[in-house]
């Protein structure tokens, strides 16, 4: 039913659902929240009517004064459920299809949610009102529809019974005044409810950030998407990095990114992630009740509120998660055995990707790397310096806080070796005594003796260069050995040296010579050492004989055999080599044998005879001249090695005879060879000598065996036999002398 004093109060259009918008809201974009409602309504009749022109439970005071009952017709949707009048002086839609309009207020929800709609006059509890009908209930929720739409205000409103039995039909209930103060106090209840309660139709739909940590290797960050209505929300990544995941409170992997309205649920990002973010989108899925306007396009019947389950899909956007990959620093400094630092040490930091970083140590000893939060590390060295031995690694090591720094300290020992040199002859026999000097660069010396091994060792050290040098050899060699740019290439190398010495050799060399100083050839000599070793050997012309001689040998040298025709004896004992080539000159001295020839020269009676002449002449041609004296005598002094002719140059006067000896050698040093020569005095001048009674002292002794004895003489009596009996003597004596110088030059 119109009331058509009631058009200048109606509002001309129903009052759009208020919503927030923005990122992080606590209420979703409006253009996002149109519910999904039906697009027409169909409406019937209800169960309750109230009020006539004439009668009712309130009336509405008009501009001008006047009052009129407002006449209403319950009605209901095309799902059974009450609908409200939004304009009073229109007919009501019993019978139509009405159109989709706009969203109803909050106040619009408010009244529904308030009302008769969700509180029928049962519900004691909420209305507290004694005798309350539905009818009552629902024409008051009706009174406070228009209101709150705009066609009255509450003031307008005049709370006034009707007179009983004025209604045309009977269906209506008679009013008085108690239905009337039951009304209006539902009325007030509705309406104080609908305008001081903050319910909304909205669907607030919000995503709060609960909370960001880190756990077992991830950025946990956790959210609710927090609703005033239930259902559902899917994430939409813009981003995504390796590794991230999407799981509920449980720890629970979410499938299709669908999370439930009110639960919490994490996004986990790896902490081995670079520093960065992820983007996400929350687009709703929740069920609504929303207060719809339906309206009559010809604007013919009233329009009408409806309360309509509809499903929202709102839309968070741009939903940002930061984070910063912590990091840090890892520090190794390489030292050698004392603690100093050392350059030059290759060190590989290795993720568990497998992911490499090299870096080098300065002269600070020093290598730094850069870590990160989320991966697990080890550290190795891949190269010690340069003359060093060692190896460090350190696994497992992983980023707790962001600038956290992990300092190590890897030792190295500076590699060791040895330099070792033999000593050896020229026969590679080992040598003792030897001395060697090993030089550093910096000019630190060692110094070592061979022993008996013919070893010197020396300890050395990688990163120095050396030289090694025989500074003194053993006693009685001679020879050098140097060696420099000795460098040590690996710990515990050796470095063998051979230095050869050759035994010092020298000569012995002995002259011999005649008391005159006289070369003297044929002298045999013997040269021993303190072994027994022997050598021998015999002079030259010259008079030289040589010996080679070696050092730390004593030597005897010794004449073994004099020349032939000296005689004397040479012996030097304790003969050593000082140096090499060195030449030791010895002179030994012989005498020449000497000897004489004495000449007795008597008559036919054996009386000495004075005055004969006797010439010596040796091969030489050299003369001696000599006279026998009172007693016959003349000596001549002769030499070995010389071959003598004596022969009596003058007779003495009143004698006659001559005598010539040839081939007259000394045999021996101090050898007379005596020989008696007999002239024949003339007969006129011979005196018979008178034979004394004691033998006289200057009788010439009687010759030695050796010698050839008294040659016969020409004016000897005898008679050519015993001449030539001589002569055969003589002949056999010379032979066996030569025979006997024979197997002499043979011995030798």
């Amino acid at each position: 039913m119109q009331h058509t004093w009631l058009k200048n109060l109606l509002a001309t259009g129903a009052v759009a659902l208020s919503l927030l918008t923005g990122g992080q809201a606590s209420q979703v974009s409006a253009a996002t929240t149109t519910p999904d409602v039906p697009s027409t309504m169909t409406f019937s009749k209800g169960d309750y009517a109230a009020n006539t022109d004439g009668a009712g439970y309130a009336m509405v005071k008009t501009p001008t004064g006047s009052l009129n009952y407002l006449i209403s017709q319950s009605y209901k949707d095309s799902d059974g459920n009450y609908a409200y009048c939004l304009e009073a002086q229109r007919e009501s839609p019993i019978g139509q299809t009405h159109e989709k309009g706009q969203l109803g207020t909050d106040a619009q929800y408010r009244l529904f949610k308030y009302g008769f709609t969700a509180h029928p006059a049962s519900d004691t509890a909420y209305w507290n009102i004694a005798g309350l009908t539905n009818q009552e209930a629902w024409y008051a929720s009706q009174l406070v529809s228009w209101v709150i739409s705009g066609n009255l205000s509450w003031d307008q409103l005049v709370w006034q019974a009707s007179r009983p039995g004025a209604f045309k039909d009977g269906i209506y209930a008679p009013y008085g005044q108690d239905a009337v103060n039951r009304v209006k106090a539902a009325a007030t209840l509705v309406y104080n409810n609908v305008m001081n309660q903050k319910d909304t139709a909205n669907t607030s739909f919000t995503i709060s950030a609960d909370g960001q940590t880190k756990e077992n290797g991830y950025h946990k960050y956790t959210y609710t998407v927090n609703s005033n209505q239930q259902g559902t929300a899917t994430l939409n990544f813009k981003n995504q990095v390796p590794g991230m995941k999407l799981v509920d409170a449980k720890g629970n992997a979410i499938t299709n990114n669908t999370v439930t309205v009110g639960q919490p649920f994490s996004i986990l990002v790896p902490t081995s992630t670079p520093t960065g973010n992820i983007t996400f989108d929350v687009n709703g899925n929740v069920s609504a009740i929303v207060p719809v306007v339906y309206t009559d396009a010809a604007q013919t019947y009233q329009d009408s509120l409806v309360l309509i389950a509809g499903l929202v899909k709102p839309l968070l956007a741009n939903n940002p998660a930061n984070w910063t990959r912590a990091t840090g620093k890892m520090q190794v400094h390489k030292v050698d055995q004392d603690g100093k630092s050392l350059a030059g040490a290759e060190f590989t930091l290795t993720d568990n990707n497998d992911t490499a970083t090299k870096a080098v140590t300065g002269k600070d000893g020093l290598a730094t790397f850069t870590i990160a939060e989320g991966a697990t590390y080890s550290l190795e060295e891949t190269k010690t310096p340069a003359g060093y031995t060692g190896s460090f690694k350190q696994a497992g090591i992983t980023l707790a806080n962001d600038g956290q720094v992990f300092s190590y300290t890897a030792k190295n020992t500076l590699n060791k070796g040895v330099v070792k040199v033999h000593k050896v002859d020229q026969n590679g026999k080992s040598l003792a005594g030897a001395a060697f000097t090993l030089t550093d660069d910096q000019g630190n010396q060692q110094k070592a003796t061979t022993g008996k091994d013919g070893l010197a060792s020396f300890n050395i050290v990688a990163n120095r260069t050396y030289t090694l040098e025989e500074t003194k050899s053993p006693a009685g060699y001679t020879g050098n050995f140097k060696q420099a740019g000795i460098t040590l290439a690996n710990d515990g190398q050796v470095l063998s040296y051979t230095a050869k010495n050759t035994l010092n050799k020298g000569v012995v060399k002995v002259h011999k010579v005649d008391q005159n100083g006289k070369p003297l050839a044929g002298a045999e000599f013997t040269l021993t050492d303190d072994l027994g070793n022997q050598q021998k050997a015999t002079t030259d012309k010259n008079g030289y004989a040589e010996f080679a001689i070696v050092a730390n040998r004593s030597y005897t040298l010794e004449e073994t055999k004099n020349p032939l025709g000296y005689h004397g004896t040479y012996k030097q004992a304790g003969i050593t080599l000082a140096n090499d080539g060195q030449v030791l000159e010895y002179t030994s001295k012989n005498e020449i044998n000497t000897g004489s020839i004495k000449i007795h020269k008597v008559d036919q009676f054996g009386n000495p005879v004075a005055g004969a002449e006797f010439t010596l002449t040796d091969d030489l041609g050299n003369q001696q001249k000599a006279t026998t004296d009172k007693n016959g005598y003349a000596e001549f002094a002769i030499v070995a090695n010389r071959k003598y002719s004596l022969k009596e140059t003058k007779t003495p006067e009143g004698y006659t005879g001559s005598f010539e000896q040839d081939g007259i050698t000394l045999a021996n040093d101090g050898q007379v060879i005596e020989i008696s020569a007999k002239n024949n005095k003339n007969q006129k001048n011979v005196v018979k000598p008178v034979k004394p009674t004691t033998p006289s002292s200057t009788t010439p002794a009687a010759p030695v065996a050796q010698k050839t004895g008294t040659m016969p003489q020409t004016s000897d009596s005898n008679n050519h036999v015993a001449f030539w009996l001589g002569i055969l003597l003589l002949v056999i004596g010379l032979g066996f002398g030569g025979f006997a110088y024979y197997h002499k030059r043979q011995s030798r």
